[in-house]
This record gives structure tokens, sequence and C-alpha cells, in this order.
């Protein structure tokens, strides 16, 4: 982050940029495989026309680093982007000139050999920009989700730990892509927030298992949507049948439908009436086990089964230790 943010302010020294982090990365709510999304602040208003000539600005300028390995840019998208692939082991000779002259310690803009060794081999980024719109308020509706996401987390205890666990559930079976359609990262988080505003916070346990039987089991999306706007009710009958697989609002897209695109919604109710399955059967065993944890590890449950703690040490007999973390 530091070394990009470097390069982008110096190479435009006629503009007072700055650059700020937003998306999961921002609200800590990120899988180990997520995109760094970073937003290019600083300017007054702009049309989208400008936002493009800035971003192709930037990609030239940007091209002559080695650790830069590849730029794609899509400026057809609904926020015009810069997508970055950065190789954090290679250093970059020129940053570090530039670093030396201005004896800035506060900047990390490479790696140490440890980190090297412990970092990947590549990095992926969102490169957008943010402006002001026609009344001076950002238009960045990424950096606006971040602070909903951040709003929401401090509102509801469970929904980080929640909301990883599902994206991580997601992305296994192919379904945390809006673009390939399954829920983005943002969606799931909206969905979730429905569910809260209505059912109690059980802690997480018994909130995950509820809302895996909520939603795989009795929601149906074509006779129900979800509003967040709504003050009294999240969750409205829809007044047809909906074609759409998923009618979803929150309160910064402006009236615009973000589960149109989710056409395997279907797909991934099943998946999460397959989960609640599974929870059902070993509902005791599992309760007990991770109630007693804000987090499941092999550690503690190798303290439990030392232990001789009845229903693990049951449950272990068809299934090993490491089979269970990964179940969970």
């Amino acid at each position: 982050f530091d070394r990009l943010s470097f390069v982008i302010t110096k190479s435009f020294p006629s503009f007072p940029l700055m650059t700020k982090l937003y998306g999961s990365c921002a609200t800590g709510f990120a899988l180990n495989t997520s995109d760094v999304d970073i937003a290019i602040s600083g300017f007054g208003f702009m049309d989208r026309m400008d936002v493009v000539l800035f971003l192709q600005s930037a990609h030239e300028k940007l091209s002559k680093f080695a650790w830069i390995t590849s730029i794609t840019p899509i400026y057809s998208a609904s926020i015009p982007v810069l997508k970055l692939d950065i190789d954090p082991s290679i250093d970059s000779e020129t940053v570090v000139e530039q670093y030396k002259k201005l004896k800035n310690e506060k900047l990390k803009l490479n790696l140490t050999k440890e980190e090297k060794e412990d970092s990947p081999q590549s990095i992926k980024v969102d490169l957008t920009v943010e402006y002001l719109d026609a009344i001076g308020g950002t238009s960045h509706l990424g950096i606006l989700s971040t602070e909903f996401v951040l709003s929401m987390n401090k509102k509801y205890s469970s929904l980080y730990t929640i909301t990883v666990i599902l994206k991580r559930f997601l992305r296994e079976r192919g379904f945390l892509n809006n673009h390939l359609g399954g829920l983005s990262s943002y969606s799931l988080t909206v969905l979730l927030v429905a569910y809260f505003k209505h059912h109690s916070d059980l802690g997480f346990v018994k909130s995950l298992t509820s809302l895996l039987e909520f939603f795989g089991r009795k929601f149906d999306p074509q006779k129900t949507g979800i509003n967040l706007g709504l003050p009294d009710n999240t969750f409205f009958e829809l007044p047809i049948v909906d074609a759409a697989p998923l009618t979803m609002f929150d309160t910064i897209n402006f009236g615009r439908n973000i589960g149109q695109n989710s056409q395997k919604f279907k797909q991934i109710q099943q998946e999460f009436s397959k989960a609640a399955d599974y929870f059902e059967e070993f509902k005791t065993t599992l309760t007990d086990i991770l109630s007693k944890i804000s987090w499941v590890s092999i550690k503690t449950l190798d303290d439990l089964k030392a232990r001789k703690d009845p229903g693990l040490l049951k449950y272990l007999s068809t299934n090993t230790i490491e089979e269970v973390v990964q179940k969970v």
C-alpha cells in the first residue's frame, strides 16, 4: 500500500492526491485471497471521461515499474478500474532512490528478506478514483459501502465472524463472485445485516446455524425481497413473483437491486441447507464444543480431547481433529 501510494502521489505532483484503502481489507473482513481495494482521492468534481483519462495516464506511469507485473484496465465498469498484479518480492530501485532523498522513515516501500519468504507471489489490487459528485459528496460506492459495513460491525457482534466463515464457505464452492452469478462480499454482508435486523444475536454459533436454516430453507427470493432502507420490516412481500434471482436493496445504491446478477442464489440456498443439515446432525456436540471458544483451532480441540470431553470423543471416533476443523 505504501509503495503504490508513494508512486501515485509523486507521479502527479500537480494534484494534492491521497490514497484510501476500502473494501474487505479496510473492514477487516478479508480472506487471504481477497483483492486489495485502493481509491485515489483529492479531486474535485469529475465526470466519467475525466476519470478514464486520469486512469489512462496512471496506467502509463505505473507500467514502468517491474514490481507491477500486469495492468488490466476496465473503463466500462460501473466504477472504472485498473486491475493490478503486484509482486511484492521485487524491489523498486526507482522508488528506493526517491525514498532516500525524502528520508521519510514512516513509509515501508520494500520488504525485508524474511518478509519476502513469507509473502505471496502476487497481490491483486483494484485501483479506482474517488471524486466529488454535484453536491460535494463522495461518488465512490466502494468507500460508502465500507463505511456502512464498519458501522454494522459495531452494531452486531457476530457479524464479522459469520461473514468471514460464509465468505470462505462460498469461495470454496465458487459462489463468492457476483460477476459469475454468485454473491459479492458486500451483497453477502447486506444479506446478513438484513437477518440480524430481525433476529436476536445469539452468539455466532447459534446465529450461524439459525441463519443457514433461514436462508437455506425458509427464505423464498421469488416472493420476498430485502430492503435495508425500510423502517419497519427489512423483508417485504414482492407484489408479483419476481423473475430476478434475488431482490435486495441497501441504503447507498440509490434503488439499484444489488442481487439482480446473483443467478446462482438458488444453488447458494441449497448449500446453506446442506450446511444446516450438517449442524443439525451434530448439533449437541458441536454447539457444546464451539460455545466454549471464540474461534475453532486444532489446539483447542486437542485440549478438549486431552480432557476426554465425552461429546467430542464420541464425535472423533469417526472424524479426525483436522476434519472437524475443516468441516466447521
